[in-house]
């Protein structure tokens, strides 16, 4: 996700496991047309959890 989006999510939801628990983690990677910051991260992990 781009930095807008992580830290606008960080600013809504503050106590989001996610974000306490640091899941989502700065990445390089060249995208044509966007020169930001990208976060990765395992978005699954708690849907699969309830599988």
């Amino acid at each position: 996700m781009t930095d807008r989006v992580y830290n606008g999510f960080k600013q809504v939801c503050p106590n989001n496991r996610g974000i306490i628990e640091k899941w989502w983690k700065m990445r390089k990677i060249n995208i044509a047309g966007y020169g930001g910051i990208i976060y990765e991260g395992s978005v699954y992990f708690t849907f699969a959890e309830k599988l």
